[in-house]
């Protein structure tokens, strides 16, 4: 829940353009995802790098198609 209420917290400081906050807030709750993921569903952290990673260039992938 704290994970959501700081993904909420980044929106409304975006917003209100605090980015940095907002990065911080974004930053926080991505430590406490993959912390979930690793403690309670045994997802390394290093399989959530490569994810995020391969999504990337999987999106980059389809808006070069989209030109």
């Amino acid at each position: 829940m704290d994970t959501v209420n700081d993904i909420a917290n980044a929106v409304v400081f975006n917003k209100t353009d605090e980015t940095d906050k907002a990065n911080q807030k974004l930053e926080n709750a991505g430590l406490k995802l993959v912390a979930f993921l690793d403690k309670e569903l045994n997802v390394s952290p290093e399989d959530v790098a490569m994810f995020a990673i391969l999504k990337t260039i999987l999106s980059e992938d389809e808006d070069d198609e989209d030109e």
